[in-house]
């Protein structure tokens, strides 16, 4: 069958052309509908952040930042690195020690954090009920069914669609942010290009049910049938996600320490305000997978078309 697809009139068949599931979107609108759906499931996010970065945010203050001077291992490597050659040779042993106990406080960090992924996937679930491409068991729906008032899970089916999602979502995030971390190795450019590329990898996921390379070439697809505001999202999530919300709450972390205070109440302080961090997180990542939930539509019969579901990793 010859089949092409047209941005202006949709995805079109031998000739005859077949309405968009949705109506053309504008940002505007996607980050309102975004923000609605944040908004209208704020409790049941609330209570996932409590049950899954609560936990992870308490092991990571109390036990292994308690345990490690981050700060203090840094300065102390800066500080023998710029030494004489003679003392850098002598301490060459305690240099190497060093760089290995960071090695591993910084693993044990990632490893801590990416269980809230699982934050993530409740996230972009939620998205995808209301959107109709999520069925009640979890799994990807064939066609998708748009209901604006779509019944969203309780947190319990919310939670068990989450975890079943993490595996696969979390070897799909592993796979892209080592591909952008080479490209970043390599030269700037490519790793920029491959960030751009892979930013839809995770709601492909969950959303699509195609994990691993098979996530990435969406993503891709995406990207490349909807380079404009693709582009658009890329910079709103990188400067909210990856800059101001940092930034700002790494300011808010130190504030403690400015006022004296001891290291129990610093560290709860320092666990609320990751709670907080990871919450409205959320909101920029429903927002991005409200954008993709749109783009599918038009997508999936190319992705059909593509064969790329029987494809073998």
């Amino acid at each position: 069958m010859d089949e092409r697809f047209d941005n202006e009139n949709g995805f079109q068949s031998a000739g005859t052309p077949q309405t968009p599931a949705r109506a053309p979107f504008t940002f505007g609108s996607i980050l309102n509908d975004g923000f609605s759906c944040f908004k209208e499931n704020f409790k049941t996010l609330l209570i996932l952040v409590l049950v899954v970065t609560l936990p992870m945010a308490l092991v990571q203050v109390f036990m292994i930042d308690r345990n490690f001077d981050y700060s203090g291992t840094m300065n102390t490597l800066m500080e023998l690195y710029s030494a004489s050659t003679e003392e850098a040779e002598g301490a060459a042993g305690d240099v190497s020690g060093m760089a290995w106990k960071l090695l591993l406080y910084l693993g044990l960090s990632a490893l801590i954090a990416s269980i809230s992924l699982i934050t993530d996937a409740g996230a972009i679930v939620l998205v995808g009920r209301k959107h109709g491409f999520v069925k009640e068991s979890g799994e990807p729906a064939a066609s998708a069914e748009p209901v604006s008032n779509r019944e969203q899970p309780g947190f319990s089916a919310l939670f068990e669609m989450a975890f079943r999602s993490f595996p696969k979502l979390w070897l799909t995030l592993l796979f892209v942010r080592f591909s952008v971390f080479m490209g970043f190795m390599l030269c700037f450019i490519p790793g920029v290009l491959l960030y751009y590329v892979f930013q839809f990898a995770a709601f492909s996921v969950v959303l699509c049910g195609l994990w691993g390379r098979r996530a990435g070439f969406v993503s891709s697809l995406a990207t490349r049938v909807y380079p404009k505001p693709s582009l658009i999202c890329a910079l709103l999530v990188f400067a909210v996600s990856g800059i101001l919300l940092p930034l700002a709450f790494g300011f808010l972390a130190e504030l403690p320490g400015q006022f004296g205070l001891d290291a129990v109440t610093s560290g709860i302080i320092s666990v609320v305000l990751k709670c907080g961090q990871q919450l409205l997180m959320l909101m920029v990542t429903m927002m991005a997978a409200t954008l993709f939930a749109q783009m599918l539509p038009k997508l999936e019969p190319i992705i059909e078309s593509s064969g790329v579901r029987g494809q073998k990793l």
